[in-house]
C-alpha cells in the first residue's frame, strides 16, 4: 500500500508536528531558525520575569505596609500586560506539547506544566479584571523562564557539538559550482560530493547514507556512485552526472536531523521519571480539587494550582540538562568534542582503554629512515624504490602515503587496490607491484617474502616499522619508516592507570616495533599485526566478559573497532570516515584529556544522580503541604 507525501505530512500535522521534505539547504535553515526561535522565547520570558518581578515586589510591599487600592490595581494591570507575551509566546511550546501528548494519549511533563501556567495565568487575569483575589504573574513568568532555560541547555547539548564536528578542520565545497561532465577526484576516506560515474580507479564505497547497508560496495570504472557516500579504500576519478539535492551538505543535514531525535540517556531517564510523575500529579490534583470543593469551595482552585506548581517536574527537567551542558562545555574547552548523547554516561563506566599505535600514541607523521634494497632479478636503487612506492600510494591518505609523497616522480599506477591494515598493490609498466606488510604482499603476489637479515637502526624517542616493496619474483626493497612519540603520552597513560583502568595496545604494525613501544610505555597487554577484524574480535571478547571498552584510533583500519567499542574517540587529523564512527573527537594531540574526561564524566554522573534525588525529594515533600493548603501558588 502506497501513501502520498501530502497524506504523510498531514498525519504529522494532525498530531502537532511540523514536517517538510528534506531539501538541499532547508534542513540547515530550519536548524538555525529553531535556534533563533528558542533563544527569542527565552529572552522574552527573561525580560518579562524581571519586569513582573519588580512589580510583584511593590505588590508584596503594599500588602504588608498598606497601599491605596487604585495603585494596587494599576500594578496588577501592568503585571498582566507584561506577563501576557510570556504566556502566549514564550510558553507556547508547552501548550503545543501538552496538546500533542493528549492527542496521542501519552502523558508528558508538558501536560502539568501547561495546566499550571494556564490556570495560574487565567485565574490571575480574572482576579485582576474582577478586582479581587490573588495574582501570580511573577510565578508564571519565572516558571516559564526556568523551564525554557532547561530545554535550551538540552538543545545546545544535542546540537552544538554535531555542528562543530561537521565543520571542524573541513571546508564544505559549494557543489553548485560543479556542472554535469566535470571530473572530480575523490581520495580515500572522503565523501563523494556529487552523483557520478567512475572513470578511473577501483575502490569500495559505503552507501549506508542511502541504503542503510554498512558493507562497502565495489566500484569499478563505469559504475555509478552517489553523493554523501563514502570512499573507503582507493582514490577515484569521477565524472559528474548530477548535482543538487544529493550533496555532501545534504548528508550533513541528515546527520544533524538524527541528532535532533537523539537524547542523551540521562535526559531520557529524567523524562521517564517525569512522565511517571505526571500521571500521579494529575490524579492527586483531581482528588485535592474534589476535597476542597466540598470543604472550602473558594480555595479549591488555588490549592489545586499549588499542587500543580509545586509538583511540576521543573527541577527534573533542569537538573540533568544543566549538568550535561556544563560537562560538555568543560570537555570541549579541554579539547574533547563530544558528538553523541550516550558518551558522557558511557565514559563514567569505562573499564579498559585500548589504543592504536601509529597516529594515536605516535605522531603518525612518518619519515623515511632507511631503504634496504634487495638482491633481485631486476634490482632497483633507493630513488627508484621510493618512486615506485610513491606511485602506488599516490591516491591514499594514510601516514605511509604522506611519507612517500615527496618522492613522487610522476610514475602512474593502474588498478590500484588498497587494503586497510595491509598495504596497497597496483600495476606499473605492465607488472603488478605491492607495498605493505610481508604477509599482505606475499598473499597478494603469491610469493614468499623473507624478513631482512639486518636489524633496523634505533634512535631514542623514535619507533620504526618496515614495509616491503615487491613484485611477483620477490622483494625489491624494505623501506624503514620512523615515527615519534606524541608529547605527554607517558603522563597520560599514568593518569589513566591511576583511575583503575586497564590499558591495552592493538596495532597492525610489526611485533618488534609494537613490543618496544609497549615496553617503554609500561603497557603490559599488547598485540601486533592485528587486522581490523582481529581488533574488533578482541573488543567483542572483552565486552562479552562484561568490560566497557574505550577505543582510541585515527585511521580507516580502526573504523570497525571504533564502531564496536562502548566509547570511540578519534584523534586529531582523523579521516572523515573515522570521525563518523567516533563518539568523541580529540581536537588536539594531548591524550591526557582522556583521563580528565573520564574523571569529569564520573563526577557528572554523581551530580546528575544527586540532582535527580534532590528534585524528587523536593517534589514528594512539597506535595502534602500543597494539598493541605499550606503552600501558596
Amino acid at each position: 500500500e502506497k501513501t502520498t507525501l501530502s497524506a504523510l505530512l498531514a498525519s504529522f500535522v494532525a498530531i502537532g508536528y511540523r514536517a517538510s521534505p528534506l531539501g538541499e539547504t532547508n534542513g540547515l535553515d530550519e536548524l538555525a531558525a529553531e535556534q533563533r526561535r528558542h533563544l527569542l522565547r527565552l529572552g522574552v520570558a527573561g525580560i518579562g520575569m524581571m519586569q513582573v518581578g519588580m512589580l510583584a515586589v511593590a505588590l508584596y510591599a503594599g500588602a504588608i505596609q498598606g497601599m491605596d487600592a487604585h495603585w494596587g490595581q494599576l500594578l496588577r494591570w501592568a503585571s498582566l500586560l507584561v506577563a501576557s507575551p510570556v504566556v502566549f509566546y514564550s510558553a507556547r511550546p508547552f501548550f503545543a506539547g501538552a496538546l500533542r501528548s493528549l492527542r496521542v494519549w501519552h502523558l508528558t511533563m508538558d501536560v502539568p506544566v501547561a495546566l499550571a501556567i494556564g490556570i495560574a495565568y487565567a485565574s490571575s487575569a480574572w482576579a485582576t479584571i474582577s478586582g479581587g483575589g490573588e495574582v501570580y504573574f511573577d510565578a508564571v513568568s519565572m516558571f516559564t523562564f526556568f523551564l525554557l532555560l532547561g530545554r535550551f541547555l538540552e538543545l545546545r547539548v544535542r546540537y552544538r557539538n554535531e555542528l562543530r564536528v561537521a565543520g571542524e578542520g573541513h571546508e564544505l565545497v559549494p557543489v553548485k559550482s560543479l556542472r554535469v561532465g566535470d571530473q572530480v577526484r575523490v581520495g580515500e576516506g572522503e565523501y563523494l560530493p556529487v552523483d557520478g560515474e567512475v572513470i578511473e580507479g577501483e575502490s569500495r564505497v559505503v552507501e549506508a547514507m542511502l541504503t542503510g547497508e554498512q558493507a562497502p560496495v565495489l566500484k569499478k570504472p563505469g559504475a555509478e556512485v552517489y553523493a554523501a557516500t563514502l570512499n573507503t579504500r582507493n582514490g577515484l576519478l569521477v565524472r559528474v552526472t548530477a548535482v543538487g539535492a544529493g550533496t555532501r551538505l545534504a548528508a550533513v543535514v541528515a546527520t544533524m536531523d538524527r541528532a535532533l531525535t537523539e537524547k542523551p540517556p540521562q535526559v531520557a531517564m529524567a523524562d521517564r521519571l517525569a512522565g511517571l510523575f505526571v500521571g500521579v500529579v494529575l490524579c492527586v490534583a483531581l482528588l485535592v480539587f474534589a476535597f476542597w470543593w466540598q470543604y472550602r469551595p473558594d480555595d479549591a482552585l488555588w490549592v489545586t494550582l499549588s499542587v500543580l506548581v509545586v509538583t511540576c517536574p521543573c527541577a527534573l527537567s533542569l537538573a540533568t540538562p544543566a549538568a550535561l551542558a556544563s560537562a560538555t562545555y568543560f570537555l570541549r574547552r579541554r579539547g574533547l568534542l563530544v558528538r553523541r548523547g550516550h558518551t558522557l554516561q558511557a565514559l563514567a563506566s569505562i573499564d579498559r582503554v585500548i589504543f592504536d599505535k601509529t597516529g594515536t600514541l605516535t605522531h603518525g607523521e612518518l619519515s623515511i629512515a632507511e631503504v634496504q634494497c634487495c638482491a633481485h632479478a631486476a634490482p632497483v636503487d633507493r630513488a627508484r624504490a621510493l618512486a615506485l612506492a610513491a606511485a602506488l600510494e599516490r591516491a591514499c591518505r594514510h601516514p605511509v602515503a604522506r611519507a612517500l609523497a615527496t618522492h613522487d616522480t610522476g610514475i602512474r599506477a593502474g588498478q590500484v587496490d588498497y587494503q586497510p591494515g595491509g598495504g596497497v598493490s597496483g600495476i606499473i609498466h605492465g607488472e603488478r607491484l605491492a607495498l605493505g606488510s610481508a604477509s599482505y604482499v606475499g598473499q597478494t603476489l603469491g610469493c614468499v617474502i623473507a624478513e631482512p637479515q639486518h636489524a633496523m637502526k634505533a634512535v631514542e624517542g623514535f619507533y620504526y616499522q618496515r614495509v616491503v616493496l615487491a613484485d611477483a619474483r620477490g622483494a625489491l626493497a624494505w623501506i624503514v619508516l620512523a615515527d615519534g612519540l606524541r608529547p605527554g603520552v607517558r603522563g597520560a597513560l599514568e593518569c589513566i592507570s591511576r583511575l583503575g583502568l586497564e590499558i591495552e595496545l592493538l596495532s597492525g604494525d610489526q611485533s618488534s616495533a609494537v613490543g618496544r613501544l609497549a615496553g617503554e610505555l609500561g603497557i603490559a597487554q599488547w598485540r601486533a599485526a592485528c587486522s581490523p577484524e582481529q581488533k574488533l574480535a578482541r573488543v567483542r571478547k572483552l565486552q562479552a566478559r562484561g568490560e566497557a571498552v574505550l577505543m582510541v584510533g585515527d585511521g580507516i583500519n580502526d573504523v570497525p573497532v571504533l564502531s564496536g567499542a562502548d566509547v570511540a574517540v578519534a584523534v586529531d587529523q582523523s579521516t572523515d570516515f573515522t570521525r563518523q564512527a567516533a563518539d568523541a573527537v580529540l581536537l588536539h594531540g594531548d591524550l591526557a584529556v582522556l583521563a580528565e574526561s573520564i574523571r569529569h564524566a564520573r563526577r557528572t554522573a554523581r551530580v546528575i544522580r544527586q540532582n535527580l534525588g534532590w528534585a524528587l525529594f523536593y517534589n514528594v515533600a512539597a506535595l502534602p503541604l500543597a494539598a493541605m493548603g499550606l503552600v501558596p501558588p
